[in-house]
């Protein structure tokens, strides 16, 4: 979860289980059912227009900053991976005080205490209260990019740069967390959702393995999932067109469909790479790029 640095407070990263829905404890804010990626394509009808509008918002904001504009934009892939991070998988949009990212930095309504699982055990810690949750994602890429350590330097402007490039996950986590798979010092998460593995615990991947494994299984999964959502769209729009019976009428439809095949084609291409790119845990791999 984020942290200013200043501050010595850290946070919880939620694990998945094996069950399709995780209820977390209870903080005395909000209860709510996190799902899961098989759960999200076994009702895509539900799903889509959470989705959507995450992909929409994240786009938006990071075109703004960036000042770049792409008609496929692909960037918005590391921070909602990082979400899915952060909230262990997901959330139907009731974020614990509409900050999805678990930022400690003060929200527009201030702050408000949550009792989490650390590396230690349980703490109380305050988090930033949002009143909308565009406000939290807004404070996030803010943090991002401006955020600094007690000696001044920024800490996590190497994750920024990364989502405004659309670089790799690998260049996101070293930039998240510039002090290695470890819960302290100038790392954005204090507790990880995913473990090293036991035959590579001797290997690199145990600098950066947690959360790069983690950034890789998200990110995989959340391609598959937005190809889902347009091949649903595609099927839907097919729909209305086989039942228009003036052309003229459905050629909106059918631009759209072209963008959608076309969007599924480029992700579909940069999950390939992801698949095929073994060499994913090393320290210093440069990973392969979201946007195409």
């Amino acid at each position: 979860m984020g942290r200013e640095m200043h501050h010595n407070d850290s946070k919880e990263q939620k694990s998945s289980n094996s069950s399709p829905f995780i209820k977390p404890k209870s903080s005395g804010v909000i209860q709510r059912k996190i799902a899961q990626h098989g759960d999200v394509r076994k009702n895509i009808a539900y799903w889509k227009p959470i989705l959507q509008k995450r992909r929409a918002l994240l786009t938006k904001l990071i075109t703004e900053k960036s000042n770049e504009s792409f008609e496929h934009d692909f960037r918005f892939l590391l921070p909602l991976a990082h979400r899915l991070m952060e909230q262990g998988g997901f959330d139907k949009g009731n974020t614990e005080l509409n900050n999805p990212y678990y930022l400690q930095s003060k929200g527009d309504l201030g702050y408000e205490a949550l009792t989490k699982d650390e590396a230690h055990g349980k703490q109380t810690s305050n988090f930033g209260k949002f009143s909308t949750e565009q406000k939290g994602v807004e404070a996030y890429l803010e943090q991002l990019e401006n955020n600094k350590h007690n000696d001044g330097d920024k800490t996590w402007v190497g994750a920024y740069l990364a989502i405004m490039k659309g670089s790799s996950f690998q260049d996101f986590i070293r930039g998240l967390q510039p002090d290695g798979n470890v819960a302290k010092g100038r790392n954005y998460s204090t507790k990880y959702t995913y473990v090293v593995p036991d035959d590579k615990k001797d290997t690199p991947v145990g600098t950066f393995g947690t959360m790069m494994g983690g950034m890789k299984h998200r990110l995989t999964n959340l391609i598959q999932d937005f190809i889902a959502i347009n091949t649903y769209e595609i099927a839907q729009l097919q729909k209305e067109i086989a039942q228009e019976d003036d052309f003229y009428e459905t050629i909106p439809l059918h631009d759209r469909i072209e963008y959608l095949q076309e969007d599924s084609r480029l992700l579909q291409k940069v999950l390939t790479e992801l698949k095929q790119d073994a060499s994913w845990w090393k320290q210093n791999h440069k990973g392969v790029s979201v946007q195409q």
